[in-house]
């Protein structure tokens, strides 16, 4: 059954939705006043180890007054890897902290800024982190490798450039994976060539936690996977294969057996009709 509705009564209904929700975003959202008090509670607490994490995701306005401090927005986080933290600041600019993340993070202490509620959830035993790939790939070696030829590719602050294309290289990145922004290694592979990014000195603890994941949407439905190896002194310990669709992969390595300090490479091999394969990873060294 069709329904004729006059084209002028629809637009009035959708022009009396508009001013009702702008109404109750008025009356339902934190005045400033309130935003500057709650970033101030939580600057002046804030500790080595915390970490300032805002939900829902799109209200991130508070970042204006915490952006300097290790800082987080994600759509779903009750289901991100928040152990590195020892400490999360939950912060909820509409009054209700999520009881998935509560649950998972009992509260230590809380308070309310005007609508804004701030919880305090400390983890008892929050995983070490003895090296940032990421933030160390500065210190990196890299280079392409097609057959017995290696050519190295060239630094440019956090860049390694292993070719003409701007797609050819390691590099830091701050990127959307799976509808979420990342902190991410860029890693975009070859056809016909392999990719190493090789970390000498990296104390290794019980586990080398790596992420897996495509940056963007469009990714040729020809492309199988991309497969990740990883070295330990030049032996092969893992190899991660991540396939259009996973999301953003984690394993977790055991690397108990390596003490001391070793050289870490990541090779990120040939894959076929790689020109929309946009591969991400991250990498923590944990104890």
């Amino acid at each position: 059954m069709r329904l004729n509705i006059p084209l002028g009564l629809l637009l009035a209904g959708v022009v009396a939705w508009s001013y009702l929700s702008w109404v109750r975003l008025r009356w339902t959202r934190p005045a400033q006043d309130d935003v500057v008090r709650a970033a101030k509670l939580v600057r002046e607490r804030f500790q080595p180890g915390d970490l300032a994490l805002v939900t829902p995701a799109h209200a991130s306005r508070i970042a204006e007054h915490l952006g300097d401090l290790p800082f987080a927005t994600f759509r779903r986080p009750a289901d991100e890897d928040l152990s590195r933290w020892s400490r999360l600041w939950i912060i909820s600019p509409f009054g209700e902290i999520p009881s998935s993340l509560a649950a998972r993070f009992p509260p230590a202490e809380r308070f309310r800024v005007g609508r804004i509620v701030i919880g305090l959830h400390p983890q008892p035993a929050p995983a070490r982190v003895l090296f940032d790939f990421r933030a160390r790939i500065a210190e990196a070696a890299a280079w392409v490798e097609r057959g017995r030829e290696r050519a190295p590719c060239a630094l440019s602050q956090k860049r390694w450039s292993c070719g003409a294309e701007e797609w050819n290289a390691f590099s830091s990145e701050f990127l959307e994976v799976v509808d979420e922004p990342r902190e991410v290694i860029w890693a975009h592979p070859d056809e016909r060539s392999t990719k190493t990014l090789s970390f000498a000195n990296v104390p290794l603890g019980h586990d080398l936690v790596v992420w897996t994941g495509f940056h963007g949407s469009v990714i040729d439905p020809r492309v199988a996977a991309v497969a990740l190896a990883i070295d330990v002194d030049g032996r092969e310990i893992a190899r991660l294969e991540q396939r259009p669709g996973q999301g953003w992969t984690r394993a977790s390595i055991a690397t108990g057996s390596f003490p001391g300090t070793h050289e870490v490479r990541f090779r990120v091999l040939p894959v076929a009709n790689a020109g929309q394969c946009h591969f991400v990873f991250q990498a923590e060294a944990r104890q």
